[in-house]
């Protein structure tokens, strides 16, 4: 039963993950941070780094050079390989559930 929940998990995760095709909601904030780290640019944020630098080492792993801007919600990914940056997230909740049981 547990394998069958955790490919249930995996698949209905990656359905469609490459869509839409332009900037959501949560990419303006991660996307941009991703993109300070890869460029290796000094900010400062509240929260706890590891996520964010784990999102840029998936940017940066699948070709991704820290150039786009993330600066809205609805703005078309344009040259940017952002399916890296989405499966590895997208990997990561079915993951988290074989590592708590």
């Amino acid at each position: 039963m547990f394998s069958a929940v955790v490919c249930f998990s995996f698949a209905s995760r990656f359905y469609q993950v490459t869509t839409p095709d332009h900037v959501c909601w949560d990419e303006t904030h991660f996307g941009k941070m991703g993109s300070w780290y890869i460029k290796r640019t000094f900010f400062f944020d509240v929260h706890p780094p590891l996520g964010k630098m784990l999102i840029a080492l998936s940017g940066y792993l699948t070709g991704y050079d820290g150039n786009f801007p993330f600066e809205k919600p609805g703005d078309k990914y344009s040259g940017v390989n952002y399916i890296g940056m989405r499966a590895f997230c997208t990997f990561l909740e079915p993951v988290s559930l074989l590592w708590a049981s």
